[in-house]
């Protein structure tokens, strides 16, 4: 299908490309349902996360793994509360009051 939408726009580059040699991938990024990165505890003691970026992995990691390791460690995090309430993994328990903030 993706030659055919290529030949249709450029028929000479389609034209020479062999079709055996060509190989593809897939790739799928994880995100949580309400697209915001999961960082900070579980429910699990001791088990922290870092997860759920999709495609803001890159510019969201640095930041909220320095974050995720502040907790852990007990000292202040770079993020403001209201933000670190955004990522905390349980938050859809602690919005409908069924979780606790530890």
């Amino acid at each position: 299908r993706n030659l055919a939408t290529l030949a249709k726009v450029f028929p000479d580059l389609a034209g020479s490309l062999d079709p055996s040699q060509l190989q593809g991938r897939a790739a799928t990024r994880w995100a949580t349902p309400d697209r915001l990165p999961a960082a900070g505890p579980t429910v699990q003691a001791g088990l922290w996360v870092l997860s759920g970026f999709g495609s803001r992995g890159f510019s969201l990691a640095p930041l909220l793994a320095e974050h995720v390791a502040a907790l852990a460690l007990g000292a202040p995090s770079p993020l403001a509360r209201h933000l670190s309430a955004l990522t905390h993994p349980q938050r859809p328990a602690l919005r409908s009051g069924q979780g606790t903030a530890d």
